[in-house]
């Protein structure tokens, strides 16, 4: 999704009666009277008529955020010039409200996708592991969990995990891959780096060694001799 079309849908959601796309189905709304546990005390609330504000589950995943983590770190960067809480101040609030609000509206639908999963690209990991290993392009969550298993590493009892991210095409495989990759590389040098950090400390002791050796025999000749 390109940014300007999701910060237009972004700013529809933060509305307090978000109006839904462009020619799509008329909302409606009902007021509710909720606790509010951040007051304390009993507010008004305006619940529409669609849990997902005419949006589909599709677009609202596509917005790309996975988290109330993503949700916030995007409300910040897009409103506050990405400052740290300790920057905004007073503002920290409206962060948290924006934040809420947000999350609140468009978690159900994420939820809902990643459970389903679709034709797009998925992470996969081990079991009982959040470190991504890479990622497959599949049309569903059984198939991307064949492919797993068909190029990773094959595990003793159990079958790779996988969790879907992105609707698209197999296009954007080499997108993700590449992070992957880069962190691979990244590692590979650092173990190169240790290789030779432990040749040249082989080295040392080595000639160290070597150096007691010939120390010995020098001085137990000399004590011979005299």
């Amino acid at each position: 999704m390109k940014d300007k079309t999701q910060n237009i849908i972004i700013d529809d959601l933060l509305l307090k009666r978000p109006k839904g796309p462009a020619g799509g189905s008329k909302l409606t709304y009902a007021s509710q009277r909720e606790y509010n546990y951040n007051r304390g005390r009993y507010v008004n609330v305006s619940v529409c008529s669609d849990q997902r504000y005419g949006y589909s589950d599709a677009t609202l995943f596509s917005l790309g955020l996975r988290s109330s983590s993503d949700v916030k770190a995007y409300i910040r960067n897009r409103f506050f010039e990405g400052k740290s809480e300790w920057e905004i101040g007073r503002k920290k609030s409206t962060v948290t409200r924006r934040t809420n609000r947000l999350w609140e509206r468009i978690s159900g639908s994420i939820s809902r996708v990643e459970r389903t999963g679709g034709k797009g690209i998925y992470a996969v990991s081990r079991p009982y592991s959040s470190a991504t290993l890479g990622y497959v392009y599949s049309s569903n969550t059984e198939e991307a969990i064949t492919m797993a298993d068909m190029f990773f590493p094959p595990l003793e009892n159990d079958r790779y995990t996988v969790r879907f991210i992105e609707i698209g095409s197999v296009d954007r495989l080499y997108y993700y891959n590449t992070k992957i990759r880069k962190t691979y590389e990244d590692k590979l040098e650092r173990h190169k780096l240790s290789i030779e950090q432990a040749k040249n400390n082989i080295e040392k002791i080595t000639n160290h060694m070597t150096m007691l050796t010939v120390l010995e025999g020098h001085q137990v000749a000399i004590e011979m001799n005299t």
